[in-house]
């Protein structure tokens, strides 16, 4: 409508940017607000493992299972809800997601026994992989995708470096039903972004569609895999590295609220960067970054050390990111792979807590941070032939 009124950008620019950002072509607020959601678990999974252990008395073991059960179902919910993709449009999937996210939350408030409270996380788990893939489809077939997604996630690390700091404060105050009530509140904030996944694609941007083996796919599934169950160990079980350092949940959602915030120039640098230098460099860089990082994050000595590991880990995670959707959307515009890759990469960060609560128990945290290290310098490697047979399909379509 602007494009069609030029007088009227000079008084409304604001208004115009706003617009653009929300758009079918670029939609960096509904991609925001949907990976907002889809990544609130994972998010804020060290805090809500620190709530689990002291206010329900659980070991790391079962606590991290609990958050590993909630994680999974997000990649499952993803996986089984892409299959759907081409019968439900992306308002119906939001729909769906909203009502059983704010119904899981409910019933995590009423929650008696800990089975009742992993029952509630499972329904929140599906919901938000509902959403997740509504985000994920609507980002593939968005004009530029790894654009979008950079300048994205950016947007949402930046409501998570106020979010975050909030979380912790509110579990310090009234335990886990804190954070509960606070994800009611959140969704209902963001549900008018959330409408706007739309499920059809911009036209002409089916014929970008390149021919992707399935065993390049599985290739890109399982670094993927490596790369989150190492993360998802690592990231998950930080909060307990801090407490042994002597710092309150609190103090550590703020530290966190920080690394988060630092997580902003790693996706906007993947934004700006896109595949100016390929693919191949960033993300091997970027998935050896992270395994540095873990370890960093598992043997900080002080708590100067882990303030810089906790910023490392999202500055090098969060650049990494986009690169791991934009892989599959550009094999597949449609959104379908996109849409799977990211429910691999959530149901591996689930198998994360349930790794990292097993050696947490058994093992140092040191022995943490150098197995992370080795599953994301495989990761890497793996990744090499399939960056490398997306860039000579585009250089020679």
């Amino acid at each position: 409508m602007y494009s069609q009124h030029p007088e009227i950008l000079p008084l409304i620019p604001a208004m115009s940017f706003i617009r653009y950002i929300n758009s079918q072509h670029f939609p960096v607020l509904p991609v925001a607000a949907g990976s907002l959601i889809g990544f609130s678990s994972p998010q804020n999974g060290p805090l809500f493992i620190g709530a689990l252990i002291d206010e329900f008395g659980l070991s790391p073991a079962l606590s991290g299972s609990v958050l590993a059960i909630e994680i999974s179902a997000i990649g499952i919910g993803a996986a089984i809800w892409a299959t759907q993709a081409s019968f439900l449009t992306g308002r119906i999937l939001v729909l769906l997601g909203a009502v059983a996210f704010i119904a899981g939350q409910c019933l995590s408030i009423i929650a008696a026994s800990t089975v009742a409270l992993i029952a509630a996380r499972t329904i929140v788990g599906i919901a938000c992989g509902a959403i997740y893939t509504a985000t994920n489809i609507c980002a593939s077939r968005a004009s530029n995708p790894d654009r979008t997604l950079g300048v994205a996630v950016a947007v949402t690390m930046a409501i998570y470096a106020v979010t975050m700091p909030v979380i912790g404060f509110s579990i310090n105050l009234a335990g886990a039903d804190g954070a509960f009530y606070g994800y009611i509140g959140l969704i209902v904030v963001l549900l008018p972004f959330l409408l706007r996944l739309h499920g059809s694609a911009p036209k002409g941007i089916e014929t970008k569609a390149i021919r992707f083996p399935r065993s390049l796919l599985i290739i890109l599934l399982l670094s993927v895999i490596f790369l989150n169950i190492a993360q998802g160990a690592a990231w998950m079980f930080s909060e307990r590295v801090g407490q042994n350092l002597g710092l309150s949940s609190a103090h550590i959602g703020a530290i966190m609220g920080v690394g988060t915030a630092a997580g902003v120039v790693g996706s906007a640098s993947a934004g700006w960067l896109g595949v100016r230098w390929g693919r191949t460099l960033p993300m091997v860089a970027g998935f050896s970054g992270v395994g540095c990082a873990c370890l960093l994050l598992n043997t900080a000595s002080a708590p100067w050390s882990f303030v810089f590991a906790v910023t490392a880990y999202w500055i090098v995670y969060m650049f990494s990111y986009p690169y791991i959707l934009g892989t599959g959307a550009e094999a597949d515009p449609t959104g379908k792979t996109a849409a799977i890759v990211g429910a691999a990469l959530l149901f591996s960060m689930g198998i994360g807590p349930l790794v990292g609560g097993f050696m947490s128990t058994f093992t140092s945290p040191g022995t943490l941070g150098w197995s992370a290290l080795a599953l994301c310098l495989i990761a890497a490697c793996l990744l090499i032939p399939v960056t490398r047979y997306l860039s000579l399909t585009r250089s020679h379509p």
